[in-house]
């Protein structure tokens, strides 16, 4: 193993850090959606400090499946169908001893047999790019989806939508204190006619974080956010504040966390009906681990609650989530794959709505060009809260082959 200075370590540190939830490329999801979200997590953020130079990097792999799905439309009336699934995606990375940059893509068309009108393509592009020194650095990120398939509780429908998070990021290190300020700007934009303009959205988050190194490599952390949902159609818009406080770092070399806890304050404007303003004070949490207790086994979990936008007359609505990733590599060119998650969202004034996925993967290389891609799951949602549809449940079965360059 190689060794590495006190810098460069933490530099590994940092990056591992930010990756908590990246490089699961085979504990994938049961939709091409959640498979680039999951993959992609971690490359939203870099490493603070200095970065270890490294040459250019390139990948492209490209992939081809069948697909059957006993409920194409995600409704009570459950029609069976098949498709077959065309996608690509590249990356490009290099990084120098000041400067980062990092570009992903994505793009794929799903062609039913018997739906054809339900035939769609989907895109998605990730930008990041940054700078630092020896006690600051600057990033920028964007993120950019093009989106049909359900990928969480929140876009639990099929339906046709642009997600845009625009991501900037600060921090200065003036050992052992680090102030972050980070933003979250996310605009929604959906494009079906059925769901109208009420849920289009532009929402955003600001956060003053203070950080303070207690033992090597792991901190304690405070932190401040004004938040704020401001709707384009007549939903009342909303605005707030959060405080939290909270631990991140790492325990040994094969277990990196971070939790948070506190509190989330409400206000919205008055509502259509009583027009009277909407009041609500909300527990805010979350948690993320990754844990490698052997080189074949990584397990990778992330909780939490946040607010985010509603529609009709809710103006914001509380989302949690759990998410379990697993992967094991059973031999050299067989690698195994679990995905779990539990998603709950109450809205303001609606009832509350489920969301549960199930997938399982198995990756067969016959080369290092080409695997095998065989991937069951079910996922189902309970009664409409926001958007009229029905409570529903999907098994999925997909097959098929990647191309990688």
């Amino acid at each position: 193993m190689p060794s590495f200075s006190g810098g460069a370590w933490k530099f590994v540190f940092g990056l591992t850090f930010c990756a908590a939830l990246a490089d699961s490329e085979i504990a994938r999801g049961q939709t091409i959606g959640t498979d680039w979200l999951d993959q992609n997590r971690g490359n939203m953020a870099s490493a603070d400090g200095p970065t270890l130079s490294r040459s250019a990097r390139a990948s492209f792999r490209a992939g081809a499946e069948y697909a059957f799905t006993d409920n194409v439309f995600l409704n009570a009336t459950a029609q069976s169908d098949s498709s077959l699934v065309g996608w690509a995606q590249g990356s490009f990375e290099l990084a120098t001893s000041t400067i980062d940059f990092m570009t992903a893509a994505m793009a794929n068309y799903s062609a039913y047999l018997n739906a054809r009108a339900s035939s769609s393509d989907e895109e998605r592009a990730l930008l990041r790019v940054g700078v630092a020194g020896p006690s600051f650095s600057l990033q920028l990120s964007d993120v950019v989806r093009r989106e049909v398939d359900p990928v969480d509780v929140v876009f639990v429908n099929v339906a046709r939508r642009v997600a845009n998070d625009f991501m900037p990021r600060a921090s200065v290190n003036l050992h052992p204190f680090k102030l972050e300020l980070t933003s979250s700007i996310q605009v929604v934009v959906f494009t079906d006619d059925f769901f109208g303009t009420e849920r289009n959205n532009f929402n955003h988050r600001s956060q003053l974080l203070l950080a303070v190194e207690v033992l090597p490599f792991f901190e304690v952390t405070a932190d401040a956010s004004i938040l704020g949902f401001q709707y384009f159609g007549d939903t009342p818009d909303a605005d707030g504040f959060a405080l939290r406080a909270g631990v991140r770092g790492a325990l040994g070399r094969n277990l990196v966390l971070s939790a948070s806890v506190g509190g989330v304050a409400l206000e919205s404007d008055p509502e259509p009906i009583t027009g009277e303003p909407g009041n609500a004070a909300k527990l805010g949490f979350e948690g993320r681990a990754r844990y490698e207790p052997t080189s074949d086994l990584t397990l990778t979990l992330d909780v939490g609650q946040r607010t985010t936008f509603g529609a009709g007359d809710s103006s914001f609505a509380t989302a949690t989530q759990t998410l379990l990733l697993a992967e094991y590599r059973a031999t050299p060119d067989v690698t195994l794959g679990f995905r779990s998650q539990v998603d709950r969202l109450e809205p303001e004034q609606d009832a509350s709505r489920y969301y549960v996925s199930l997938s399982a993967s198995a990756r067969i290389a016959l080369s290092q060009a080409i695997t095998v891609d065989l991937r069951p799951s079910f996922r189902t949602s309970s009664v409409e809260v926001v958007t009229g549809a029905g409570a529903y449940q999907n098994f999925l079965l997909r097959v098929g082959l990647i191309f990688s360059v």
